[in-house]
């Protein structure tokens, strides 16, 4: 049985009601997100022409923004998730990155989604520090067991055995360290036939990085190589750095919005997390993955403007998205006009009906 908690389209739509939160300015841009409008949003199936919800390939590895963007994506009316990989690079790799989403997808009734990893860290990968992994073992703290198993494929051969066999354009929503994708494109050359594009979360263009000592972003600086590399694949791409995901982060009153929202299983899982996670809601953290979820689902929330970038590889700005005439022409998520919209958006998509601020 599959997608027995997606929420109906009309019970999404209501007045999700926030009388919120941010005191973030919004930027001054160009164009609304791609395919988008407030009132009628156009999902990348209906952009080329083909109805019903749109194909999607979710490269990711968890943590508490990952398992939201993945968790909205398959409960999107949009959006079909049709295959989930990671990579050994992500911040849960191989084994923990497995159960937790075979528990996800078995908490959606998706248990026939196939899922791979692939174990292999690339020469010049970076690993993660230490404090970023701790806590993670309780990523699976309340999903239910799960009896499904990995695909016999790599991670990145069912990238594209799953794109070939969608039948029509897929997009690829890739929120970790872009190894699968690099190694999927270069083992598959005919992948980007099947691509409509590539929404990706990493990158700092015009805001500072977060990588302390590097102006990097994490994504990108953990496989700078692997950046370059699809970064420069010629495949459309919407890119959603730093410079986007700084104007939604989660607000102090996120738990109270979470306790009194309707207790979906996504929900209460959420608000699990986010208990055990007490950092989410200190002010170091933004909705980076939910954010680039809700570009996949078109739901016009980010204001982008079109760029030549290029990953910089080597010297002192080694893994920087910069901003180049050399570069390749890239969409980029600049801002969140109104991020009370979005926030609504994400937490009504998980709950199935309206949330309002705790």
């Amino acid at each position: 049985m599959r997608r027995s908690l997606k929420p109906t389209v009309a019970g999404v739509a209501l007045g999700l009601v926030f009388a919120a939160c941010s005191s973030q300015p919004s930027p001054t841009t160009t164009a609304i997100e791609i395919g988008g409008s407030e009132s009628a949003p156009t999902t990348a199936a209906n952009s080329v022409g083909v109805r019903g919800p749109t194909p999607v390939i979710v490269d990711y590895s968890p943590t508490v923004s990952d398992v939201g963007g993945l968790m909205y994506l398959i409960a999107h009316p949009d959006v079909d998730v049709i295959a989930v990989s990671l990579p050994a690079t992500g911040e849960a790799g191989c084994e923990l990155g497995l159960e937790v989403t075979l528990g996800i997808l078995t908490m959606f009734d998706q248990e026939d989604t196939p899922v791979a990893c692939d174990p292999e860290v690339p020469a010049g990968a970076r690993e993660w520090p230490p404090e970023f992994l701790e806590g993670h073992e309780n990523l699976s703290s309340g999903l239910p067991a799960s009896t499904a198993t990995p695909s016999d494929l790599s991670a990145p051969d069912l990238i594209a055995r799953a794109a070939a066999e969608a039948g029509r354009p897929v997009v690829l929503y890739a929120v970790a360290p872009l190894t699968n994708v690099a190694k999927a494109l270069d083992l598959h050359p005919q992948l980007a036939d099947h691509l409509l594009r590539i929404v990706i979360m990493g990158g700092a263009v015009d805001s500072p990085g977060n990588v302390q000592g590097a102006n990097a972003e994490w994504n990108l600086w953990i496989d700078v190589a692997a950046a370059a590399r699809v970064i420069a694949s010629g495949i459309p791409i919407t890119l959603v750095p730093l410079d986007a995901t700084d104007d939604v982060p989660v607000p102090g009153w996120y738990q109270g919005a979470l306790d009194d929202a309707e207790r979906s299983e996504a929900i209460v899982y959420l608000d699990g997390l986010v208990e055990i996670f007490p950092a989410v809601t200190s002010g170091f953290y933004s909705f980076w993955d939910e954010l680039a979820a809700s570009v996949v689902a078109a739901q016009g929330h980010v204001s982008t403007e079109d760029m030549t970038i290029l990953v910089v590889e080597g010297g002192p700005d080694d893994g920087r998205t910069a901003r180049d005439d050399g570069g390749y022409s890239t969409r980029v998520a600049v801002g969140v006009p109104d991020p009370e919209r979005f926030y609504g958006d994400f937490l009504g998509t998980l709950a199935g009906s309206p949330v309002s601020e705790g």
